[in-house]
């Protein structure tokens, strides 16, 4: 389901019980939930229904896939369809383009992975895996050629670039990736267990890096301030018509 809706160029969100999915809604308030009927913790109309109760979630598009077959008592709980598996991909290409019409148009940026460069495996691990549970695709690079050599094959969304980086800094890489012209207008934020000088704020400014965020963050507070960088910059960059319609 989650590469079926990816390949459609939205960002999918996975939970895997009841309860995570009820977090998940309220905090993250998607365009869209699907739902099984068969949880761990709570069958699937306890959880549509928990969803309907809750004015932050109760307008939410509910479709159903399940192998269970009760598709009346999830239209009468409020979801609005219901999809038995096994499931084909047309069929929910369909339901979906029902209910977000512009699904289609939302592919481009949104669908494209995130690059990490960082040498260190054990923090690339658990950043790739904190960005991964909220429905990134991240790719990790370990110094600053392999960065260039994957965004010379690759288009990317966002590329998170450690300051300290094996053989050059992270500022270093930031200089040859604007010489490069796939990488003049990628975001770019960069990490550090260091607070930036002055003289490495100023060229980072000039070398038009988004962001410099410290490693001393917690993971979920990284996450957020990463997804405030990625809303800022593709809202400034929708034409204004497209903004204004949104």
């Amino acid at each position: 389901i989650q590469t079926y809706i990816q390949r459609m160029g939205y960002r999918v969100v996975p939970a895997r019980t009841g309860r995570e999915a009820l977090q998940k809604a309220r905090e993250l308030r998607p365009d869209l939930i699907t739902l099984d009927v068969l949880l761990p913790d709570m069958d699937g109309f306890r959880a549509l229904a928990a969803l309907k109760r809750d004015p932050r979630t109760r307008e939410i598009p509910v479709v159903f896939i399940s192998i269970v077959q009760d598709e009346q008592q999830g239209l009468r709980l409020g979801a609005c369809a219901y999809l038995q598996k096994p499931l084909e991909e047309e069929r929910l290409r369909a339901v979906v383009r029902r209910f977000l019409p512009r699904a289609e148009a939302a592919e481009t940026l949104s669908s494209l992975p995130v690059l990490l460069v960082d040498d260190d495996p054990d923090y690339a691990r658990l950043l790739r895996g904190a960005l991964e549970r909220v429905g990134y695709r991240v790719d990790v690079a370990r110094d600053g050629e392999e960065a260039l050599a994957r965004i010379a094959q690759k288009r990317y969304r966002l590329v998170l670039l450690d300051q300290k980086l094996p053989g050059q800094t992270g500022l270093e890489v930031l200089r040859r990736l604007r010489a490069e012209p796939a990488a003049q207008d990628l975001p770019i934020i960069l990490l550090s267990g260091f607070a930036p000088t002055e003289d490495v704020e100023r060229e980072i400014e000039i070398l038009g890096a988004e962001k410099f965020l410290s490693k001393g963050l917690s993971l979920p507070e990284l996450v957020r301030e990463i997804e405030r960088v990625l809303e800022a910059r593709e809202s400034s960059s929708k034409p204004k018509a497209q903004r204004e319609g949104s």
